[in-house]
């Protein structure tokens, strides 16, 4: 999602959102799964949910991206193309498994991976 996201706004143009940009999601950064999976190489085996354990809402999401990327671009809003009630507008990672079994807990706060990640982007992917 982020790099949909990054992409249409480094284009220019508004970042667009499932109306009304409120659903939540536990955003983890790549670095903290890598992290997580090198515990995981020790551990008991297991099913683990690697996560923060913190939820964010899209325009939460669009925010750090504007802070991150220098621009002050509001969503715009569309209709959700996917069946009202089966699409989950919340979600987030019981983390206390991983915690326990992997001693793992992610260390990137999401402003900060997004800035990292954003980073990333600009240096090595080209918008046509």
């Amino acid at each position: 999602m982020m790099y949909h996201l990054w992409r249409q706004m480094r284009q220019g143009n508004r970042p667009r959102l499932f109306k009304w940009g409120e659903q939540i999601r536990d955003f983890i950064y790549v670095k903290d799964v890598v992290a997580a999976n090198l515990c995981a190489l020790t551990a008991v085996p297991g099913v683990y949910n690697v996560g923060t354990g913190v939820g964010t809402s899209f325009n939460e999401l669009v925010t750090c991206l504007n802070k991150a990327m220098g621009t002050q671009l509001e969503p715009e809003y569309f209709d959700m193309p996917f069946d009202e009630g089966t699409y989950q507008h919340h979600t987030l990672a019981d983390v206390e498994k991983a915690k326990k079994g992997l001693k793992f807990q992610a260390k990137w706060k999401l402003a900060h991976a997004v800035k990292d990640y954003i980073d990333f982007l600009d240096a090595n992917v080209l918008i046509p």
